[in-house]
């Protein structure tokens, strides 16, 4: 009975995790990916079912499929940092335009952008010489719950 009941908290907090990150793909700064990664490992340990539901699924199974293979559309790298400098110049300009500036968090904010495009620019680069790794679909690095 206790084990039924520890499966079904896992399986209801995957369900939450499904919804924010449902809710993610709507809101800006709101992650997706993130909360569907964390679904999927309730899912594994909570419900064979919603797993394999979570991993077929047409929608939500390519942000897995593309968080399992390490690689970002260019057309995702493109919308990320055009939304990320778009967010940066106007927090810029309220640090710069007040009546006494605030220089620290302008460059702050300056330097933390600056290093997030360098992570989303580099981010699914491979070595010419090394082929990509493909994962086949449905299949995560997780630890797989054996059979009661």
């Amino acid at each position: 009975m206790r084990r039924k009941a520890v499966r079904a908290c896992w399986a209801l907090i995957g369900l939450v995790l499904i919804g924010l990150g449902v809710l993610g793909i709507f809101v800006p700064g709101l992650p997706t990916t993130i909360f569907l990664i964390g679904a999927s490992f309730c899912f594994y340990r909570g419900s064979d079912r919603l797993a394999a539901w979570l991993d077929r699924h047409p929608v939500l199974g390519r942000y897995l499929e593309m968080a399992k293979s390490g690689r970002m559309p260019l057309k995702a790298k493109i919308i990320s940092l055009a939304m990320m400098w778009t967010a940066v110049g106007f927090s810029t300009w309220f640090f710069l335009n007040r009546v006494e500036p605030l220089w620290i968090p302008a460059v702050g904010t300056l330097a933390m952008a600056a290093v997030g495009s360098w992570c989303i620019v580099r981010h699914g680069r491979r070595a010419a010489s090394r082929a990509p790794v493909r994962m086949p679909r449905g299949t995560l690095p997780l630890p797989v719950r054996e059979a009661a």
